[in-house]
């Protein structure tokens, strides 16, 4: 691993390309975050400071000149979101000569094409919103977080009068570049620069956990044909399917704030295939579906889950979890289901 401070603008300018892994969370930054970004690139001028340190970016490099970001995808998204407004406007002023200069050295690449032209590749749905920034606004996604935030800054900065000052704060923000190779294990380096924030759940944990030590290819295999399915089946709430998950494969409750290290250990110690772990946390999605939409096609073990889940009887859910997964197993059928929980509910 190496590390240094340099200026973000030279670790953006070249020809590398900059992937977030489809492991790591969507672009989460508010308009808030990007207002103090402004305000600080406001200071930087008025105050004529020379540096400004805006925090780290951890990259894995994984050969022609592609790196994957294992931490700070919300810096250089914005700030790329930044740069990529001060286009806009910078065309709109006829002033081409820095438009050109601020699109060919930090955002494309004008000697690739398609989806290899972008320096930064954000991972899934935001990369698809990302690119149609780059085009007339006609085209822009609607209730994206990528879409809101270039927007904030287009409408900002229409308000500073020479652009070229934001451009030379923008120059004088610093990063600690920490750059992994690949006998570098970026799992335990991720997990140690987030050790103690409470931005990640122990849900985005855990996926980062299962994806980050795979090829490029299982990660995107394993992402879109497990994860996504899981996140939608629960409505995104993954860390309570983890916790249903270890009580009924451990026959314990995991302390609350050790679940993600209870889920971590469970998959070490008993060396589970992470195929056949994706499959099963998938069933167990689909069971849980199930139950917080009374959806078993059954009439009275439907009205008996609507009580439940009015009444919020969450804890009882490992329980109907394991329950509906003997009878997917064919060991139970639902009729044996009806009459446990006609005798729970007499």
């Amino acid at each position: 691993m190496q590390g240094n401070c340099i200026k973000l603008i030279r670790f953006l300018d070249g020809s590398v390309t900059f992937k977030i892994p489809v492991y790591q969370r969507n672009y989460a930054w508010k308009k808030e975050n990007c207002k103090r970004l402004l305000d600080d690139l406001n200071w930087l001028h008025d105050a004529d400071k020379e540096t400004h340190f805006l925090g780290s970016i951890v990259a894995q490099n994984t050969g022609y000149e592609n790196y994957w970001i294992i931490d700070g995808q919300q810096r250089l998204t914005t700030v790329s979101l930044l740069l990529l407004a001060m286009v806009k406007r910078l065309e709109e002023r006829e002033e081409p000569k820095l438009a050109k200069k601020v699109l060919n050295k930090y955002l494309i690449d004008d000697f690739e094409s398609n989806d290899n032209k972008y320096r930064l590749h954000p991972i899934k749905h935001d990369f698809e919103d990302y690119k149609k920034l780059f085009q007339s606004s006609d085209n822009y996604a609607i209730r994206s977080n990528i879409t809101e935030n270039f927007e904030f800054f287009y409408n900002e900065i229409d308000k500073i009068r020479d652009l070229e000052d934001l451009f030379d704060s923008i120059g004088k923000l610093e990063i600690m570049a920490l750059t992994l190779d690949k006998n570098d294990d970026a799992q335990l380096i991720f997990e140690s620069i987030n050790s103690t924030g409470l931005d990640l759940t122990d849900a985005d944990k855990a996926r980062n956990f299962l994806l980050m030590g795979e090829s490029e290819n299982r990660q995107k295999e394993f992402f879109e044909c497990y994860w996504e399915p899981i996140e939608k089946k629960t409505d995104n709430n993954v860390t309570e399917l983890l916790r249903n998950y270890l009580i009924v494969k451990t026959k314990k409750i995991p302390t609350s704030n050790r679940l993600y290290f209870t889920f971590k250990e469970y998959v070490e110690k008993n060396d589970v295939d992470r195929r056949e772990l994706f499959k099963e946390l998938l069933q167990f999605a689909n069971h849980y579906e199930q139950i917080i939409n009374a959806r078993t096609g059954n009439q009275n073990i439907d009205y008996i889950l609507r009580r439940m889940h009015y009444l919020g009887y969450t804890v009882q859910y490992p329980f109907l979890i394991a329950i509906l997964n003997e009878i997917s197993l064919g060991i139970l059928n639902l009729s044996d289901f009806e009459s446990s929980l006609l005798v729970g509910n007499l």
